[in-house]
């Protein structure tokens, strides 16, 4: 892995740890991109054209990034599993980190990045994040309140969000680029009003992250989270509360 110097946002979050913290994520993130690239190179050989495949393996972004963490034995850190949830999120010092897929291609600008509309923004405005009250009358979605029940236990422990945008395909057996950083606000759209940093996804090299085992024997895996323009964007990471004005980790 080549060498890299996190930012002072990045130590203030998550102090000497941060350098670490930064690889389990970047390291995770292209493990789980990879395996997804895998399996739909093993469908399309079988002549499936369709991208359903890759968004199979929607919750590898989560599950994978956290087995990462698992592997780093990183102090102050543990996974965290909103209940009914086919996937567990990484906290590291109070700190949630939710990956969302922002694009397929590097063309649209990480600063207009959105959390699906079907991710709970109602429980996000309880929790204290602005957004337009005509989406709190809308139904949940059958997956819903599992996730709002995490959202409000999150509430409860007085956590903070790191949203981690990236982008990735389907023909890719990586990630394209990818960001961290707090929200200030969702729009009611769903648009994250945030100064995001960039992660340095390609200081990790191939063998940093490559698997010998077959994707389909990868932990945590779904089947069922086919969804967007390639089938990637299933299943709905809640939306946390923001805890603004954290002070460094370990303070």
């Amino acid at each position: 892995m080549k060498d890299f110097e996190p930012s002072e946002w990045a130590l203030a979050q998550f102090g000497d740890q941060a350098k670490a913290v930064i690889t389990s994520v970047v390291v995770g993130l292209h493990r789980a991109q990879q395996a997804a690239w895998r399996v739909q190179a093993a469908a399309t050989a079988e002549g499936i054209r369709n991208k359903r495949a890759y968004g199979s393996m929607w919750d590898s972004r989560y599950n994978l990034v956290v087995q990462q963490f698992d592997l780093a034995h990183l102090p102050g850190y543990r996974p965290f599993h909103p209940r009914g949830a086919p996937y567990k999120l990484a906290l590291v010092n109070d700190r949630v980190l939710i990956p969302f897929r922002h694009s397929t291609s590097l063309a649209k600008s990480i600063h207009r990045a959105k959390i699906r509309a079907d991710v709970p923004l109602r429980v996000s405005r309880g929790l204290g994040v602005e957004a337009s009250p005509t989406l709190f009358d809308l139904p949940e979605p059958e997956a819903e309140p599992s996730l709002q029940d995490a959202a409000i236990a999150a509430h409860q422990a007085n956590l903070t969000v790191v949203y981690v945008g990236f982008v990735a395909n389907a023909d890719a057996d990586r990630v394209l680029e990818a960001w961290w950083g707090e929200a200030i606000a969702l729009e009611d759209n769903g648009r994250i009003m945030w100064s995001p940093e960039k992660l340095p996804v390609d200081a990790v090299e191939p063998g940093d992250y490559e698997q010998d085992e077959a994707p389909g024997a990868l932990p945590g895996t779904a089947a069922d989270g086919a969804d967007g323009a390639d089938g990637a964007d299933g299943g709905r990471p809640p939306v946390l509360r923001l805890v603004r004005g954290a002070g460094p980790a370990g303070a």
